[in-house]
């Protein structure tokens, strides 16, 4: 969730949270509070999976949603890319 550019710029209510997983793209931010969900920019997509992951401030609870592309041909680093982003959020779940 630190990792934004301008830190809480990308704050998002429960349900604009959840419309924002979803693929709506158009939704507002919101001033933070303690309920607020903050996107995670960390992880950029690749050709192999796309990604949008935020996490609630007050209880650290994470709203995900891992879209993976089928290949011919993985080049190995996004593999692993891949496999880490994989394993952590099955860890959360």
């Amino acid at each position: 969730m630190s990792f934004q550019e301008s830190f809480a710029k990308k704050s998002y209510s429960v349900l604009n949270a959840e419309k924002f997983v979803d693929g709506d793209i158009t939704i507002e931010t919101e001033n933070i509070n303690a309920d607020s969900y903050l996107l995670s920019e960390l992880t950029q997509a690749n050709e192999l999976f796309k990604l949008r992951i935020l996490g609630k401030l007050k209880n650290f609870n994470v709203i995900s949603k891992f879209e993976i592309e089928k290949l011919d041909f993985i080049d190995k680093v996004m593999w692993e890319r891949f496999l880490r982003l994989y394993s952590l959020l099955k860890l959360i779940k």
